[in-house]
């Protein structure tokens, strides 16, 4: 099924698609933009900020990095785009990799951060108790196991179809499937955690202090799931427009 939504084709001249791929790479280059700013300034403060110095924070800093690495993918695509020039899936892997990998790197970290909040509310005294920079290293190694096993399969799926080669397009075939899949589980899973970490902050810490962060966790599962809906979309959008 999952491959079924992904694998559809749109029949356009190479004009047509160069338009669209020049559009698309302005808005990209803005988000890239002011993603330096914000992103910056998340890790700026959780540097300079010794009260920033706990697991929650630093797992924070690391997807604020993480996306901002994201980021860097923008520039080549608007490249390829104004010059129009088109490459090979399978090169556009190695131009795109970093930052698809920082894109998976921030999905599993959003989860982390969410299973980081609830051991701090649900287990209080177990979570104190922890190790916190030999927590922090587990989190961080097993996004990265995930990042790179993502990573190893998708360098031998990689086929030679052109493409102006947008970030999510150094996937394709089966690394792709299981890159969006895996992707996809991981949204529902920080739905329902955020959920049920909003429900026991407001039984465990009152009405004020539980409505505040209940409404900042809400923003942060909607920016969340919506960005990447809208990079799913766009990705498979932009698949579509570059075949021929």
């Amino acid at each position: 099924m999952l491959s079924e939504l992904m694998d559809f084709n749109i029949s356009l001249s190479d004009q047509e698609v160069f338009a669209v791929a020049k559009i698309t790479s302005v808005f990209f280059m803005a988000t890239f933009i002011f993603g330096i700013f914000g992103n910056g300034m998340i890790i700026l403060a959780t540097f300079r900020s010794k009260q920033l110095h706990n697991p929650c924070n630093i797992l924070i800093a690391c997807q604020a990095l993480s996306d901002l690495l994201l980021g860097v993918g923008h520039p080549p695509y608007a490249f390829f785009a104004f010059s129009e020039t088109r490459i090979s899936f399978s090169k556009c892997f190695f131009v795109q990799v970093l930052s698809f990998s920082a894109m998976n790197t921030s999905t599993i970290l959003i989860f982390f951060v969410g299973v980081d909040r609830v051991l701090s509310v649900k287990f209080v005294t177990f979570y104190k108790r922890l190790n916190s920079w030999l927590y922090v290293s587990f989190v961080l190694i097993a996004s990265m196991v995930y990042c790179n096993a993502l990573n190893i399969l998708a360098f031998f799926t990689r086929t030679e179809e052109m493409t102006v080669c947008l970030v999510p397009e150094a996937y394709t075939g089966l690394g792709k499937n299981v890159a969006f899949g895996s992707h996809l589980v991981i949204n529902i899973l920080v739905l329902v955690i955020y959920r049920y970490l909003g429900r026991i902050t407001k039984r465990t810490q009152g009405s004020s202090a539980g409505e505040k962060m209940v409404k900042s966790l809400r923003t942060v599962v909607i920016c969340t799931v919506f960005g990447w809906f809208i990079t799913f979309l766009l990705c498979n959008t932009a698949m579509a427009l570059t075949y021929k």
